[in-house]
């Protein structure tokens, strides 16, 4: 593509036209995705972008990292720990703006068995994941990238501590940990702060996990959870040693009703209402809400006491007495699934 072309002078209905009128306010985004094409650099095979002319481009780049998403998928350039979802190196160049955008708001509408989670970002990230996402045309399709950085994209060996600058933090610290845990995708699927979504909500771990659970399922996830989609920290080891100190800190306060802790805690995994992240659990926990479980109120509070290993149901009797659990079952019986 000429540099003429690449500025939208290209026939009307040309693939190459970026200009699309028909966009409205997701012309200029779209624009971006084109020039993208261009300004692309792929430094020893990892992506990257010219943030001073593609900016929400490069932004996207992050996000798709900061939401997991390296964790199923693989974009050429990025880290991949698994390939569990399809590869997206050039999605953009078969799927157009509007499909991806309702795909990632509502995935399991087109495949209502996907593990995939709803992306609940605000909406101008929202739009730059999109935006980042619609650029991918591949090395070859991308007229910026050298013949010498499309072929190490395909076969370089990119590590996930590659995808960051030098400077983020590295020292052994909780601010550190906490740092991280937005960064390295744990956001994707799990609650981290009040305003997000997500399971199981990590502001809890302190109070149900070990200091050594927290530091077996970032290092080897399957060894704790069958069959979970979890993605290994593969990070140097100040990174995840931060990771386990932040996470086994993590000791929101606890509603101080029975009623007030299935509608805020448990309720997120089991009630009417639960949280549309739930998909992402290998094994998907029972519905609970809307009038008396199928569950008897012995196995319920021994459930909820000892947890359930190998699965996210965490032993909640480090926490809580089996008096207490007794009464949310009490609660959770009546009719309060609206």
């Amino acid at each position: 593509m000429s540099a003429e072309e690449a500025h939208a002078l290209s026939p009307p209905g040309s693939p190459d036209r970026l200009l699309d009128f028909k966009a409205g306010a997701g012309r200029k985004l779209l624009i971006q995705a084109g020039c993208a094409g261009c300004h692309v650099e792929r430094h020893g095979g990892v992506l990257t972008y010219d943030a001073d002319v593609v900016p929400d481009v490069a932004a996207g780049r992050d996000l798709f990292i900061a939401q997991g998403c390296i964790a199923c998928h693989r974009v050429a350039g990025l880290y991949a720990s698994a390939e569990r979802g399809p590869e997206l190196t050039a999605v953009g160049a078969r799927r157009p703006w509007g499909s991806l955008k309702a795909y990632l708001r509502d995935p399991q509408a087109g495949r209502p068995v996907s593990p995939m989670p709803p992306v609940s970002l605000v909406p101008g990230d929202f739009d730059r994941l999109v935006t980042f996402l619609t650029s991918l045309a591949g090395p070859a399709g991308e007229k910026g990238t050298s013949r010498k950085g499309a072929l190490l994209s395909g076969v370089a060996q990119v590590r996930l501590v590659d995808l960051f600058p030098a400077g983020y933090p590295s020292t052994q610290s909780l601010a550190t940990g906490a740092f991280w845990a937005r960064k390295l995708g744990c956001a994707g699927c799990h609650r981290l702060g009040e305003k997000d979504t997500g399971v199981p909500d990590l502001r809890y771990t302190g109070w149900v996990r070990s200091r050594s659970y927290v530091d077996r399922i970032l290092k080897q996830p399957r060894s704790e959870v069958t069959g979970t989609n979890m993605a290994r920290v593969d990070m140097p080891d100040a990174v995840v040693e931060s990771l386990v100190e932040y996470l086994a800190g993590e000791k929101a306060p606890l509603p101080s009703s029975p009623g007030d802790v299935y509608e805020g805690v448990c309720g997120r995994c089991h009630g009417g209402k639960r949280d549309p992240k739930v998909v992402v659990l290998s094994k998907k926990p029972p519905d609970l809400g809307g009038g008396r479980p199928a569950i008897g109120k012995d196995k319920f509070v021994a459930t909820v006491t000892e947890g359930r290993e190998g699965t996210a149901m965490p032993p909640w009797g480090r926490v809580m007495s089996k008096a207490f659990i007794d009464l949310i079952y009490v609660y959770m019986a009546g009719d309060h699934g609206d």
